[in-house]
């Protein structure tokens, strides 16, 4: 019946399931923290998420699998106009500022752990 077609067509596949053990994901943003804005803050909560996640999927095995791609910006004066008084010489600590705003104030320290959380590169 065509009321079958459709449920087959909301299947979900081995391309599309999210709790399949082993599987890797990368989230990649145009805008990063500590400009926040949804197009920030969005990505790094369903990366953080994502991590919790396969953590759980994966027994904690330990592999990170979560990766977060954000911008670095360069130019100091970049920096000035999206971050106001937030300025990073490296981006080691624009990443220390992230994970430090998701452990504390979203309340992820997991997520967060530079040993354990999820990969974030520029």
């Amino acid at each position: 019946s065509p009321h079958d077609h459709n449920l087959n067509e909301n299947a979900v596949t081995p391309q599309s399931d999210l709790s399949r053990p082993g599987r890797n994901f990368t989230i990649v943003t145009t805008a990063s923290l500590p400009w926040f804005t949804g197009t920030s803050v969005n990505p790094l909560l369903r990366a953080a998420y994502l991590t919790r996640y396969t953590d759980q999927i994966n027994k904690h095995d330990g592999v990170r699998r979560v990766t977060l791609v954000i911008p670095w910006l360069e130019l100091e004066e970049d920096q000035q106009l999206l971050y106001g008084n937030h300025r990073f010489k490296t981006q080691q600590d624009q990443e220390a500022y992230i994970r430090n705003w998701l452990a504390e104030d979203a309340g992820m320290p997991d997520a967060a752990s530079p040993e354990t959380g999820l990969k974030i590169i520029f």
